[in-house]
């Protein structure tokens, strides 16, 4: 009788420890201490910052740094050189060396197209562009004169 009366106390007590602990009256985490994580109900310790899906904290979205094209041409021109790693100019200049390699990637790939009939198909169009800007700023002056020619002939 006395083993019962002990196991039936012994489970209600677990009970109602393992319904504390996932009501969050109860705690077993040295956290709660500092005040960093949630604790029961009638308590606030300030604005929580925590995530919906995972109720954990919220990860700040990285703005994504911008740089200039020569900064860019300066280091890529360094990691061309081979005198220092990449890791080594990571380090230098705040770069992760993903970056570093995708740049030094697009700079090898490109850098065919300087040698072929390419920049003279571009000198090209960029010319016949030209030409028909020019033509068009013609034919507007043209009209121009005929529409006041026109306005005076017929009397407005």
């Amino acid at each position: 009788m006395k083993v019962v009366f002990l196991v039936a106390m012994l489970l209600a007590t677990w009970f109602l420890i393992i319904t504390g602990v996932l009501y969050g009256q109860i705690s077993f985490y040295k956290h709660h201490k500092q005040g960093l994580l949630p604790r029961g109900e009638g308590e606030y310790n300030g604005p929580r910052n925590l995530d919906t899906k995972t109720g954990g904290p919220k990860r700040q979205m990285s703005v994504r740094k911008k740089y200039p094209t020569d900064f860019k041409a300066k280091v890529v021109l360094e990691i061309l050189k081979e005198e220092k790693s990449v890791s080594q100019l990571s380090s230098e200049y705040g770069i992760h060396p993903s970056i570093l390699n995708r740049w030094r990637n697009m700079v090898i790939e490109k850098l065919p197209s300087f040698f072929t009939d390419e920049q003279k198909n571009l000198e090209n169009i960029k010319a016949q562009y030209e030409k028909q800007i020019q033509d068009l700023y013609a034919e507007v002056g043209r009209l121009t004169t005929e529409l006041t020619w026109l306005k005076k002939k017929s009397g407005l």
